[in-house]
């Protein structure tokens, strides 16, 4: 396997990545680490496409955190060809939650929990970008992705977003 990394090396925080299969290397034109919490890859495939990588900060990072995040997300996504499908994938620390009551256009029928801030601005996000939330599209067996340290608490933090003229 070969790893695509953006962060710091030998850091416990943040990072993101890709991992891929050594074959498929060569079809990598092109990676993009935009920051720890960042990164694009655009591989050579049938259609031209890019993948973005994101980590979020939690859901009790100052708002602060949080708006450069998005902001740092908004400059990464307009520097991509809008004739490019574009795949945003990652742990947003969001919940988007069941109810999709003024989220239709981005939101499916098969979300989980309650929406929190970190929710609200990956929507709204998604609705300034037209992306959908692939994740909520389809009946899951298993809707988590977190599971606390007592394993009760469990919530879908991760999620994978496509350009709503592509899904």
């Amino acid at each position: 396997f070969h790893l695509f990394y953006s962060g710091q090396q030998n850091s416990a925080f943040n990072g993101v990545g890709f991992i891929i299969a050594t074959r498929l290397k060569a079809a990598v034109t092109n990676f993009d680490p935009g920051s720890d919490r960042l990164a694009v890859l655009h591989p050579n495939a049938c259609a031209p496409m890019s993948l973005i990588v994101s980590y979020a900060p939690s859901e009790v990072s100052p708002d602060d955190a949080k708006d450069e995040f998005y902001e740092s997300l908004e400059r990464v996504y307009s520097s991509i060809p809008k004739s490019r499908m574009i795949l945003l994938m990652g742990d947003f620390n969001a919940e988007v939650g069941a109810r999709r009551i003024g989220w239709e256009k981005e939101h499916g029928n098969f979300g989980h929990g309650s929406m929190n801030n970190n929710g609200l601005r990956l929507l709204s996000f998604a609705a300034a970008y037209r992306f959908g939330v692939a994740n909520s599209w389809f009946r899951h067996h298993h809707k988590t992705t977190w599971r606390s340290n007592d394993m009760q608490t469990r919530k879908q933090l991760e999620y994978i977003l496509i350009s709503r003229r592509f899904g």
